[in-house]
């Protein structure tokens, strides 16, 4: 299929494509000046969709690609060095969930806080305590009348 169908089939912009195959993620073969992408195509998104999907970067996937293409069976030391790079995503993305966990837990402790019942409380001076009051300029004692200061004085 083309590029265009290509793109529809996978739900990406056509620019992706171009990208991806620019990036020799995608080797789609040549008819004329077109490119033709067939089942191998398909698989290749299929595993860049999923491997992006699961945080990987492009250069990330191309570098694992590339040694997946060059040999078809891995070395012990080039399996390492996909292993290595699959490990440090692994970590990166569990410092991450770690972080999330972590959110949720503040967010949960906020939320039980805003909706705990508040115990209502008594604000003010007690009754009794009302003639000790006295005005700072002048050392009168206050007089109420109607629970406000009488005379505002």
């Amino acid at each position: 299929m083309k590029a265009s169908a290509f793109a529809d089939h996978f739900k990406v912009k056509k620019s992706t494509i171009r990208y991806y195959t620019d990036m020799k993620l995608l080797l789609p073969s040549r008819k004329g000046n077109a490119f033709i992408y067939d089942e191998a195509c398909i698989k290749d998104m299929e595993e860049i969709l999923m491997l992006r999907d699961m945080g990987l970067s492009v250069e990330e996937i191309t570098h694992m690609k590339s040694y997946e293409r060059i040999h078809v069976h891995l070395s012990e030391k080039e399996r390492q060095t996909v292993t290595h790079l699959l490990d440090r995503k692994l970590s990166v993305l569990q410092k991450e969930c770690d972080l999330i966990d972590q959110k949720i837990q503040r967010l949960t402790a906020y939320s039980d806080q805003v909706n705990t019942p508040v115990v209502k409380r008594n604000l003010g001076v007690p009754y009794l305590a009302l003639p000790l009051l006295v005005c700072p300029r002048c050392n009168t004692s206050l007089d109420l009348k109607d629970g406000q200061v009488a005379n505002m004085q």
